[in-house]
């Protein structure tokens, strides 16, 4: 995240117990709306 941004270029790591899978969005809420059912978000890492 830039520094006075208020916004957010996020990669993210989920996972379950078949495997992990990672998704990208601009805003934690959009991240946290692209998870899917049964799968646990484990990181966030700022690009």
């Amino acid at each position: 995240m830039r520094k006075g941004s208020t916004i957010l270029d996020a990669t993210a790591t989920m996972a379950r117990r078949d495997g992990t899978r990672e998704i990208e969005a601009d805003t934690m809420p959009a991240l946290e709306a692209n998870i899917p059912d049964g799968w646990q978000l484990l990181t966030v890492r700022s690009i």
